[in-house]
């Protein structure tokens, strides 16, 4: 059996998942100009401009996400959109950011205490099977913002042949300290049923479905691996169909992926 050894190497994403790693938490949708405020006491400052205006948002109560839990909820912030009542006398406490690499990073920053906070944004709502967004949702980019300290979870991911070749497969393993990130259940659609299930995206590169980076789908990591995701041939969407005539159709079945990449949500569990 062929193998085309690691497409995706070791990702590392931090904002919201589990265990002693970050909290994460969407914020709002294409935002620019992104700037990042901090203190010791647990609190960080978000200004940014959407559709024109200038937002001030405060954050805090959560550090650091849960390990799996049936009977405790995940930690979540809480968010003021008016910034707080002295959002101007904010005292900034970042120092340059020196904590391993992130994805989509708009700004970043470390803390005297040694806990770090992280503003991500990119687009997490792409249709399925390599369709372009044909609504502004669908092509909306998400700003989540995370705060953690210590080590954050790790997505490995591997490529391999299965079916005698026919078919490329995706695989690989979510963990945080040494232990699995996962959820408790899903809707019949696969949605998240509960605050500790994550969502893993996985996105192709110049791939059967066109140039550029494309959505070939999104699944949960179920305990205690990742479920094996093989690209096989899958029906399009009738609402695809609706909104994208004239579309090819192609899927990647009997295709090598010129490359890809995994990701999830932002949060390093709370992260991702």
């Amino acid at each position: 059996m062929r193998r085309t050894g690691v497409a995706a190497a070791a990702l590392l994403v931090a904002l919201a998942l589990s265990g002693n790693a970050l909290a994460s938490q969407l914020v709002d949708r294409n935002a620019t100009g992104v700037q990042l405020k901090a203190n010791t006491n647990g609190m960080a400052l978000l200004v940014y401009h959407v559709h024109g205006t200038l937002r001030h948002v405060l954050a805090w109560g959560a550090v650091n996400a849960l390990f799996p839990s049936t009977t405790e909820p995940q930690v979540k912030f809480k968010l003021d959109y008016s910034g707080g009542k002295n959002w101007q006398g904010f005292t900034n406490m970042c120092r340059p950011y020196d904590g391993p690499a992130l994805p989509d990073v708009l700004a970043a920053c470390k803390l005297p205490d040694g806990a770090y906070w992280a503003a991500q944004q990119w687009a997490q709502p792409l249709p399925d099977l390599g369709f372009v967004p044909w609504t502004a949702t669908l092509g909306a980019k998400w700003l989540e913002i995370s705060h953690w300290q210590g080590p954050i979870p790790t997505l490995s991911a591997y490529t391999d042949w299965v079916w005698g070749g026919r078919f490329q497969e995706v695989f690989g393993v979510y963990t945080y300290a040494g232990k699995p990130v996962h959820g408790f259940g899903t809707s019949r659609y696969g949605v998240p049923s509960d605050s500790y299930a994550r969502l893993i995206f996985l996105d192709t590169y110049n791939s059967a479905y066109g140039a550029g980076w494309r959505r070939e789908n999104s699944f949960v990591p179920h305990n205690p691996t990742v479920r094996r995701e093989q690209l096989r041939r899958r029906p399009v969407p009738a609402a695809a169909g609706r909104h994208l005539e004239g579309h090819r159709r192609q899927e990647l079945h009997g295709r090598a992926l010129s490359s890809c990449r995994m990701r999830t949500p932002a949060r390093p569990d709370l992260t991702i």
